[in-house]
């Protein structure tokens, strides 16, 4: 059916059977209601909807996901500066440290 059908159905009565099946006497009007289908959705508006709906929520994880690791990042700087503020670098020297340098005096050269 086209439509939504609204019977109207009356008290049936009884006539009586006919080769063993009973008649009824009805009257019963039936009205058609004659629906109109909508305009066809745009084949493209879906497709670059749904497109366009994965791409942001990539674009949302991607964004997401770097400024976790920038932030994990700068802890991990802000820690590793505060190690090295803490080490204290002494300045004493090894007694077992030579010189790479030696100095030899020519006793024949009087500095003329």
């Amino acid at each position: 059916m086209l439509g939504e059908a609204k019977q109207d159905h009356s008290v049936p009565w009884h006539l009586g059977h006919i080769a063993d099946y009973p008649v009824y006497l009805t009257t019963h009007t039936t009205h058609y209601r004659v629906l109109e289908c909508p305009e066809p959705v745009s084949i493209g508006a879906v497709v670059g909807g749904a497109f366009a709906g994965v791409a942001l929520i990539g674009l949302l994880i991607l964004i997401t996901i770097k400024g976790i690791m920038r932030y994990q990042d700068l802890q991990e700087y802000k820690k590793f500066e505060q190690e090295r503020s803490k080490a204290a670098w002494s300045e004493n020297v090894s007694p077992m440290y030579q010189a790479a340098t030696t100095t030899v005096l020519n006793p024949n050269y009087t500095g003329d």
